[in-house]
């Protein structure tokens, strides 16, 4: 069974479970496609950037009986989404996480649980899976014999970007 970790917390300690998960959407990047007269088929160009990620998730409650104990649940709801320590988002592995940058509600959380039971809440992330484990180490040697260590901390392999102030 997938868990659902964000802020530190994880959902089915709070109370909480995932009714309906995100489905796992891998970062596609940019492109554009130009049409060029004379030339079967298109020019497609890939631009070398990614968009951000939305994973909607249904998210239910486990012990909710009645009215009485909807103000603890929407005070749970508020800390857990709103009162962020720690933006990684864990659904799909244990070991992998996104970075959210912003939780979307649709909906007034409130009111539609009360009357279905649930709520949905979006996690805008950005494009790529981040590892727990040990992040992926570069090394590079120039002519002069120093060497240069480079720490990627994704899971998707790319070249250095090195900024000088």
């Amino acid at each position: 069974m997938k868990k659902l970790i964000f802020n530190d917390y994880i959902a089915e300690d709070l109370g909480f479970i995932v009714v309906e998960g995100a489905p796992e959407i891998l970062a596609q990047e940019n492109y554009e496609v130009v049409s060029i007269e004379g030339r079967n088929g298109s020019l497609i160009t890939n631009k070398g950037t990614y968009p951000d990620i939305e994973k909607t998730f249904t998210i239910t409650a486990i012990d909710y009986i009645d009215d009485d104990n909807i103000e603890d649940m929407m005070n749970t709801i508020k800390r857990w989404f709103f009162d962020i320590n720690d933006n990684k988002l864990y659904y799909a592995f244990n070991h992998k996480y996104n970075i959210v940058k912003k939780v979307i509600f649709d909906e007034d959380v409130r009111t539609n649980f009360e009357q279905f039971g649930d709520f949905q809440v979006t996690f805008l992330c950005e494009p790529f899976y981040y590892e727990d484990e040990e992040p992926i180490t570069y090394y590079y040697s120039n002519d002069s014999g120093n060497t240069y260590k480079y720490i990627n901390n994704g899971d998707f392999e790319s070249l250095p970007n090195i900024r000088l102030y």
